[in-house]
């Protein structure tokens, strides 16, 4: 699964945006009386219910947090493929909370800061946001807009959006959401664009573990080949028809790596510029 690791402190919004991104009641209000324990709460599809309930994710995801981590299941087809991660409040007193979202972060796909017009600058998201890897492509929701007037909100994202700067994170991209039901028709063009961008980064995901797949299989047949007693010949037949694989299969995909990260650094640059 593409595992989204959702950030933020309470009072936030984080229930109604799971909600709003599902077009369905998938987080319950009951789910988060947790009352900022340590523990994880994901929302998965029931398809992964099976699987999880065996075992056979735990190293996606680890024993550790596994053991610190609630399920919540459901029914939407267009979350069939993702999990909903709800950390832990990053605003608890509970020092043990962020080394686990830390722990998580190096577990997850994608991580997603959920704040609002009146939390963005807390102190607290300075150390939470320090942990994420500043090159590492994160999302920044501000929901709760409806709670701002409109000819401020456009001051509030230069705002936030430099308070992201001073922190180092340089591949962010921004939304601005309200999921109270009188604004989300008013806001409903940020949350397509949010979907947008989850189907694109999942088919890209997708995508890279198929190459890295074969990749794979490609190094398994040439330690096949050279496990085997083969003529000369033949071995060096062999070895030329992987090497020239691997060339069509690993060169081409880390030129589309390194092609991602100067566009990324050239998107960073021109915001910093702006």
């Amino acid at each position: 699964p593409l595992k989204l690791l959702l950030l933020g402190g309470t009072g936030v919004g984080k229930s109604t945006f799971i909600n709003a991104i599902a077009k369905a009641e998938v987080s319950a209000p009951s789910h988060s009386i947790r009352a900022h324990t340590s523990r994880f709460i994901i929302y998965a599809h029931e398809r992964w219910k099976q699987m999880i309930d065996a075992g056979d994710l735990s190293a996606s995801w680890g024993d550790e947090l596994h053991s610190l981590s609630d399920f919540y299941y459901h029914q939407v087809h267009s979350l069939d493929a993702l999990w909903l991660i709800d950390a832990p409040d990053i605003d608890s007193i509970a020092q043990e909370h962020h080394s686990r979202v830390s722990t998580a972060l190096s577990q997850v796909d994608l991580p997603i800061w959920v704040t609002s017009p009146q939390k963005y600058r807390d102190l607290i998201n300075v150390k939470m946001l320090g942990l994420i890897d500043q090159r590492r492509p994160t999302l920044a929701v501000i929901n709760q807009m409806d709670t701002i007037d409109e000819g401020d909100r456009d001051i509030l994202l230069l705002d936030a959006q430099e308070f992201i700067k001073e922190i180092g994170l340089i591949d962010v991209s921004w939304f601005m959401t309200s999921c109270a039901q009188q604004e989300v028709i008013l806001y409903s063009k940020e949350l397509v664009r949010f979907r947008a961008y989850l189907s694109q980064h999942l088919t890209q995901q997708v995508s890279e573990r198929i190459r890295s797949l074969r990749l794979a299989q490609h190094f398994n047949e040439a330690l096949d080949i050279l496990s085997y007693p083969l003529e000369a010949q033949e071995q060096q037949r062999a070895f030329h028809d992987w090497i020239t694989t691997v060339k069509q299969v690993f060169i081409p995909l880390t030129k589309r790596v390194i092609k991602r990260q100067y566009q990324a650094s050239i998107r960073a640059q021109t915001l910093q510029t702006k």
